[in-house]
Formats: C-alpha cells, sequence, structure tokens
C-alpha cells in the first residue's frame, strides 16, 4: 500500500514538474536562509463574498484576504483598467443590474459569487469608447486621492455613474429608473 501511495505521489510530482516548472522554482525559493518569500498579489480588485452593497477594492499595496473575499486579476493590466473596472463594480448601474441576478441574505444583503459577477455585463474598453474608459479611470483615481484625505467624493462617484450610463448607452429614463430603485 505504501508503494502505491509513493508511485502516485512521484507521478503527481513528475506532472507539476512538466507542467509548472517555472511557476514552482520561483514559489519554492528561500530567502533569508529559511524564511519562504512574501507571496504578494499586488495590482487586483478584492470585493466580499456577502455584502449589503456592491463595494470593490483596487489593491495595489499587496494586501492579503481571508475566505470571505474574491480577487479579480487582469492579464497584462495597467493601473488605468483596474480603475475602471474598479469603478464599473462601485457604480450604481452594476449595483442594480447585480440585484436583479445576485442571491439575496435576507432583507437586505447579498451574496457576491464568482457566478454572479461573472454574468454581470461589463463594457470592454473599445476605441470608440477609450476617452470615456480613460475618464473614469481619471476620476477614480480622484475619489482614492479624496478618500486619502477623509473628503467627501459623492460628487466623484455620481460623475463616474453618469459616465458608466453612457458606456451602456442608457436613456436619460432609464437612468432616473435606476437612481430611484437605488435609494
Amino acid at each position: 500500500m505504501v508503494s502505491a501511495i509513493e508511485s502516485r505521489a512521484l507521478s503527481l510530482l513528475k506532472l507539476l514538474l512538466n507542467n509548472f516548472e517555472n511557476e514552482l522554482k520561483e514559489a519554492l525559493k528561500y530567502e533569508d536562509g529559511l524564511k519562504l518569500p512574501k507571496i504578494e498579489l499586488e495590482g487586483k480588485i478584492i470585493y466580499p463574498n456577502m455584502a449589503k452593497e456592491f463595494i470593490a477594492l483596487f489593491d495595489k499595496k499587496g494586501f492579503y484576504t481571508n475566505q470571505k473575499c474574491f480577487i479579480v486579476t487582469l492579464n497584462k493590466p495597467n493601473e488605468d483598467e483596474y480603475l475602471y473596472l474598479t469603478a464599473f463594480l462601485n457604480s450604481k448601474a452594476n449595483f442594480w443590474y447585480f440585484k436583479q441576478i445576485g442571491a439575496t441574505l435576507g432583507a437586505t444583503g447579498y451574496e457576491m459569487s464568482k457566478i454572479f459577477v461573472e454574468k454581470l455585463p461589463i463594457p470592454k474598453p473599445t476605441f470608440k469608447s477609450q476617452a470615456l474608459v480613460i475618464q473614469i479611470a481619471s476620476l477614480t483615481r480622484e475619489i482614492l486621492k479624496s478618500k486619502e484625505k477623509d473628503e467627501d467624493t459623492q460628487k466623484l462617484e455620481s460623475e463616474v455613474d453618469s459616465l458608466v450610463y453612457r458606456l451602456y448607452g442608457l436613456s436619460p429614463e432609464e437612468r432616473a429608473f435606476i437612481e430611484n430603485q437605488m435609494l
């Protein structure tokens, strides 16, 4: 029985080495003798599994989370892409839509599991929408700086919401409907 387990373990090790050799070498490097290196994932979006509203945080400091949060990373991103996606996730349009498709928890809570978030119709930046995307990223940068100073950001957040509505091509009536639903 022991040899069967050893054989399976050896097969698994060979499979891992054949497919993930570089990643394993990097992960197993030692720093300062016996201490494992600190593995940080910088440049990510963090959002909770359960909350009263959809709140996403752009993290560029390498924070760690527990199992109560989800992490979103992008392939070869730049900071503007993260800021755009963070702003979109925090927008009223997104939260309104999420409330239509997501799971509720009691009277006021929501479960923001990956299976629901993957269904969000996030507008992909195109050549035509690039100016709006840049504006959204810029406003989000301003919001983050203002929040560091504990300043009111409602006006900036409303501007982001307006730009997200424009990305979707929503009419004034549709915007008003969402705004009224979010009160």
